[in-house]
């Protein structure tokens, strides 16, 4: 039996160009999907997350959910699924709880994270937007829509938080899957 992992990369050698996602319009091949997890898998691995440890995904049903989720798995991490609407009290018992150092997060929510950020250990965040995924000319007018309706938009990178775009530019992880 192959796991998880091992079928998106048989998947992505088998029909790279077959559609794996769909988000808004915009289509995500098999082979993008194993390359961004790669990809992310790299950048978690250089941030020490190692087999068995555990990620914090904070997302929507977005592709970067997918790409985190196969990233970790890659790894032989364990992933942690985050409601994005646990008030910040929730949050913080749930990050607390999972032992999470770190967290995959989308822009939005970040301000509820940076409440809670004092009172667990995580070590680093990978921030991500909607408009990481939407096709054009969503990606240009979704931001519009969003300060509109006074959501959170961006983040400012640092020692411990850095972009979705930014992870995506490191080398692929050549390792074979974890079991």
């Amino acid at each position: 039996t192959a796991s998880l992992p091992q079928i998106l990369l048989q998947a992505a050698a088998r029909s790279p160009q077959a559609p794996a996602l769909a988000f808004f319009g915009r289509r995500i091949t098999y082979g993008q999907l194993e390359d961004q997890a790669a990809r992310l898998a790299q950048r978690l691995k250089r941030l020490g997350l190692a087999q068995g440890e555990r990620l914090a995904i904070l997302l929507p049903n977005s592709p970067q959910l997918v790409a985190a989720y196969h990233a970790a798995l890659r790894l032989g991490a364990v992933v942690v699924f985050l409601n994005p609407l646990l008030g910040p009290k929730e949050l913080a018992f749930q990050l607390a709880n999972s032992g999470a150092r770190i967290l995959v997060v989308l822009d939005h929510l970040l301000p509820k994270v940076r409440e809670v950020r004092k009172k667990v250990e995580l070590s680093h965040l990978i921030v991500t937007s909607l408009t990481d995924a939407l096709p054009f000319p969503l990606n240009w007018l979704y931001p519009l829509k969003a300060r509109r309706e006074g959501l959170a938009l961006g983040f400012t990178p640092g020692p411990d938080t850095s972009g979705w775009r930014e992870a995506l530019k490191h080398p692929r992880l050549e390792e074979s899957p974890a079991p």
